[in-house]
């Protein structure tokens, strides 16, 4: 279990380094809403778009998936199709899932959570835009 130990020693470096840094008087947490608007405005497009794409492309029956031939797949990637771990799905939903709440270190600094408007609304612009992206 090294990946485990050295995952838990990053995490926890992180967060000491996210608890540790000053800010300066003038916060770098500025909204900008001509800027903020063509952010969203991108984010709404791209996930109008993957929405409407997501229904029109036709999922594969299990038929099609048992026929499917891994020669097909280019060498490099190939390897991936006789590879899978339980226990890799589930630290990848765990991280994953962390990753969300991640942002919720800035409460630990006194100085960050008098800008926690401003960056609840970035981070929400960050989601949104990330959706539409993926």
């Amino acid at each position: 279990m090294y990946y485990s130990k050295s995952l838990q020693l990053i995490v926890i470096f992180l967060v000491a380094m996210c608890m540790t840094i000053t800010l300066s008087a003038q916060s770098p947490y500025q909204l900008n809403w001509k800027k903020e608007s063509a952010y969203i405005g991108t984010a709404a497009i791209t996930n109008g778009l993957g929405f409407y794409f997501r229904d029109k492309i036709p999922l594969l029956t299990s038929e099609e998936v048992a026929i499917l031939d891994a020669t097909a797949i280019n060498s490099f990637d190939r390897i991936a199709t006789r590879k899978y771990s339980a226990n890799a799905e589930s630290a990848s939903d765990l991280l994953w899932g962390s990753s969300h709440l991640f942002p919720l270190l800035f409460l630990a600094n006194e100085k960050t959570r008098t800008d926690l408007g401003t960056i609840t609304a970035l981070y929400g612009e960050v989601l949104f835009v990330n959706g539409g992206l993926s």
